[in-house]
Order: C-alpha cells, then sequence, then structure tokens
C-alpha cells in the first residue's frame, strides 16, 4: 500500500510539473505572437500612413491636371470667339 501511494505521488509530481511546463511553454509562446503581432501592426500602420500619402498626392496632381485643362479649354474657347467675331466683322465691312 505504501508502495502505492508513492507511485499516485510520484504521477501527481510529474503531472504537475507537466502542467507547469505546459504553461511555461503557453506564455513564452503567447508572448512571441503578441511582440510578431505588434511588429506586424507597426509595419501595415507605416505602410498605411504612406498610402495615404501618396494618395493625397495624386488627387493634388489631378486637380493642378484638371485646373490646366481649364485653362487650355477656357483659352480655346476665347481663340474661338474672336475667330468668330473677326469673320463676321469681315463679312459685314
Amino acid at each position: 500500500m505504501q508502495v502505492y501511494k508513492q507511485k499516485v505521488k510520484h504521477l501527481l509530481y510529474e503531472h504537475q510539473n507537466n502542467i507547469s511546463e505546459l504553461k511555461a511553454e503557453g506564455t513564452v509562446s503567447l508572448k512571441l505572437a503578441q511582440d510578431e503581432n505588434r511588429g506586424s501592426e507597426l509595419e501595415l500602420r507605416k505602410d498605411k500612413r504612406g498610402l495615404k500619402v501618396e494618395l493625397k498626392e495624386q488627387q493634388l496632381a489631378h486637380e493642378d491636371i484638371i485646373k490646366n485643362m481649364k485653362k487650355v479649354c477656357l483659352v480655346l474657347c476665347l481663340q474661338c470667339a474672336a475667330e468668330i467675331n473677326n469673320e463676321h466683322f469681315i463679312t459685314a465691312v
């Protein structure tokens, strides 16, 4: 009976030891995963910030192109109007 109790105590000790090791491994794994996720999150935030800056630059460039196209259109319209006035003036004289 004494031997049986010692074996049970030994098995309980091993079981507790295994549980402690597994908890420690789990904690270490969790810490590593959290560190990796933090690094990934920071990199994604940097990428997002960079993409926002790039988008803003593209929007400003497009606005400049539209302004220039409107100016060109206005100049062409004024030239057409001047030609029509000149033709009308010449035919009237």
